[in-house]
């Protein structure tokens, strides 16, 4: 269930999203969703954002881990991104934006794990930046700046489905980052 809620919640957000939809999806027994999930779609989703924002971080350790720098590693990263946006006809986004935007100022709990998500895949970013030599408030600084650019990118992409908000954003980034590089150098 929570598998087939992350898909959902990439192509459909929080609101478009539905418990009936993902038992369908989940091909799980109808009594098994309160059962599992007490907490109703609040906790499902919750859950669902957890296991996206492990995965998408694995993704980006990954992609960090395997690139000579931040500048290759995020280049690398919406290189594959683009692929599964348009193998999909830009209809999955990001899980944590799908749900970001579409929660209210009562949703603590989902406001929270999306807030999590963006810091911890900032945190990764940071790291990252540090281990080349910036300093702490550059990194933290340019980390920001890479996801809310990533984000923002990822949203243009399926309103306009094109992959151009994409490459745009990745243009941006490499050169900022080198710019930044250099500078720091």
């Amino acid at each position: 269930m929570v598998r087939a809620t992350v898909g959902l919640l990439r192509a459909r957000g929080l609101h478009g999203t539905g418990l009936m939809d993902v038992l369908e999806r989940s091909q799980a027994p109808r009594g098994s969703l309160y059962f599992h999930f007490p907490g109703g779609k609040t906790q499902l989703a919750s859950e669902a954002l957890a296991v996206a924002s492990s995965a998408i971080g694995d993704w980006l350790r990954r992609h960090l881990a395997e690139s000579p720098d931040v500048s290759t590693a995020v280049t690398g990263w919406l290189d594959r991104y683009v692929i599964e946006l348009e193998r999909t006809g830009f209809t999955r986004g990001c899980p944590i934006a799908g749900v970001a935007l579409d929660i209210g100022p009562e949703d603590e709990v989902l406001r929270q794990k999306c807030g999590e998500a963006l810091a911890g895949w900032s945190g990764l970013f940071a790291e990252a930046l540090r281990r080349e030599g910036r300093s702490a408030a550059e990194a933290g600084l340019l980390a920001e700046s890479i996801v809310a650019m990533l984000e923002g990118a990822l949203i243009m992409t399926r309103i306009q489905r094109s992959a151009a908000p994409v490459r745009s954003a990745q243009a941006a980034l490499k050169l900022m980052l080198d710019r930044a590089a250099a500078i720091s150098s």
